[in-house]
């Protein structure tokens, strides 16, 4: 069994004591509460001014690349977290999963954007080196087009 992590509601001034703007949800203990943990980091986080990506109701809505304005500058910052138990789908809430032909057509909005940010959760714990498969990623960031 893993740890059921989660903070009360309230954990939320921390974050706005900080010049905190946008936060990634894009981990595989988003669902640790199920949907209603969700839903409620989802809605106290809109309702104190910060912006999420990675996590949301659905799966169409969890990999929506978030644009941001940054001193004149358009940054897309988009969030994926390694296929575990929180991933979203088609109709149910959890975190934008790392999939090959979503993170090619993320690449295809390069041009859009002064610069792109990608945010990863996974991996394996206490071992320091990407799987073969996060290369291949890399491999795709460094294809031009």
């Amino acid at each position: 069994m893993w740890p059921v992590l989660g903070a009360p509601v309230e954990a939320i001034n921390a974050l706005n004591s900080l010049p905190v703007h946008v936060a990634n949800l894009a981990n595989n203990h988003i669902l640790d509460h199920g949907v209603r943990g969700i839903d409620t980091t989802l809605k106290t986080c809109q309702d104190t001014g910060i912006r999420t990506v990675g996590a949301e109701v659905n799966l169409d809505e969890a990999k929506k690349m978030l644009p941001v304005e940054i001193k004149g500058m358009r940054v897309g910052i988009m969030a994926m977290a390694e296929h575990e138990f929180s991933i979203a789908t088609e109709t149910t809430a959890g975190a934008n999963s790392l999939d090959l032909i979503t993170f090619r057509e993320y690449t295809r909005h390069f041009a859009e954007f002064d610069y792109w940010v990608l945010l990863y959760h996974g991996g394996n714990e206490y071992y320091p080196y990407p799987s073969p498969q996060l290369l291949g990623y890399a491999g795709i960031l460094s294809m031009k087009g």
